[in-house]
């Protein structure tokens, strides 16, 4: 709808003449008001901080449309609430500390650097592309999956440590 206000009738849907016009018109936005094009990057990157993936739970009556307060919206959808809560729990832990061991295993993996960097680069990169053109959290979606390995690498380690503290123990006694 938005080109054809502009007077591009026949421009189809993700086409690269849209993307171009698209693009055109963003970037004209941005020249003309750096100031709001700042904001809106800030409110967004806020937003998507406090749930960065938010694919596991879509609650069924959302509070944001529900018109009620925080407690009122507990005590009518409270299977609602909680998952909300947990979804957001959850998703909070896997993204941040996901970032966080990524970031040390990259460091630790002395060796095997370079790979390692190629390995984490799909959550990276989309942290570097989605930020300043429309850092949704939908868009990370498709980087998540590279979020496990640093997970299962700190898993390991902290799982090791506790082994050959046990075995340290035991042989101090």
């Amino acid at each position: 709808p938005f080109l054809k206000e502009q007077g591009h009738e026949n421009v189809s849907y993700g086409s690269p003449e849209m993307n171009r016009l698209l693009g055109e018109h963003a970037i004209g936005v941005i020249k003309e008001d750096p100031g709001f094009y700042l904001k809106t990057i800030l409110v967004r990157s806020i937003r998507m901080a406090r749930n960065p993936l938010p694919m596991f739970y879509q609650q069924r009556n959302p509070r944001s449309e529900s018109g009620l307060s925080r407690s009122e919206y507990i005590m009518r959808n409270p299977v609602d609430a909680v998952m909300g809560v947990a979804q957001n729990a959850w998703a909070l832990a896997v993204f941040y500390l996901g970032l966080i061991l990524s970031a040390a295993m990259i460091f630790s993996r002395r060796g095997r650097r370079a790979e390692t960097v190629v390995f984490m680069l799909p959550v990276f990169y989309l942290l570097a592309t989605t930020l300043p053109l429309h850092f949704e959290a939908r868009y990370m979606a498709a980087g998540a999956p590279a979020l496990i390995a640093p997970l299962l690498w700190g898993a390991e380690a902290a799982l090791g440590k506790l082994k050959r503290t046990k075995r340290k123990l035991g042989e101090s006694s």
